[in-house]
């Protein structure tokens, strides 16, 4: 057994020659093997205004904004915030995770709480208290691009409510989130 700092060397390490030795990281997120890792892509066509409703706590980490022709501007607003109103209509939310060796949470795999729903309208009562913003604009001929992806120090972690994530303008582009769920 080696030894380092008068220390013994733990089983897990990655070498046992002593200035080799390291501890081995696994960077990947337990809830991405247990099924609560989700995502939402579309093809974004402004104006337009989806509605995320989250029952339960969520980790945001990851979105991006693209525009290939036109622009546009984006918000996000918490729901204490913004009347709404009119049709919505339910959008496609995607699991990462769809092995069939996930966790099984009492008999079943863990089914997801967050729906995106599109087409209402808002209004909105404070338009200086928006939780996010962005504007996007193509120049000449090639489209610019804008995100957060950083998921180690760009994510947020937010409460369970319901968030409107709307887009103005007149633009032809691409919106893609993804999230835990903590229940």
């Amino acid at each position: 057994m080696s030894i380092v700092n008068n220390l013994p060397m733990p089983g897990i390490a990655t070498s046992r020659e002593q200035e080799f030795a390291r501890i081995p990281v696994d960077i990947a997120q337990t809830s991405f093997f247990e099924g609560r890792e989700f995502r939402f892509i579309r093809k974004l066509e402004t104006p337009i205004v989806y509605r995320f409703t989250a029952p339960v706590e969520f980790i945001l980490s990851y979105q991006s904004l693209g525009v290939v022709d036109g622009e546009y501007e984006f918000y996000a607003w918490r729901g204490d915030n913004v009347t709404e109103s009119g049709t919505w209509t339910s959008e496609p939310v995607i699991a990462k995770n769809i092995s069939l060796t996930r966790r099984l949470f009492n008999g079943s795999f863990y089914a997801g709480q967050c729906t995106i729903d599109s087409g209402g309208s808002i209004v909105v009562t404070d338009s200086n208290l928006y939780a996010d913003y962005d504007y996007l604009k193509t120049a000449n001929a090639s489209g610019q691009a804008t995100g957060i992806a950083d998921q180690s120090t760009q994510g947020r972690y937010l409460a369970a409510g319901t968030y409107y994530l709307q887009f103005t303008g007149v633009g032809t582009g691409l919106y893609a989130l993804e999230w835990e769920e903590r229940p």
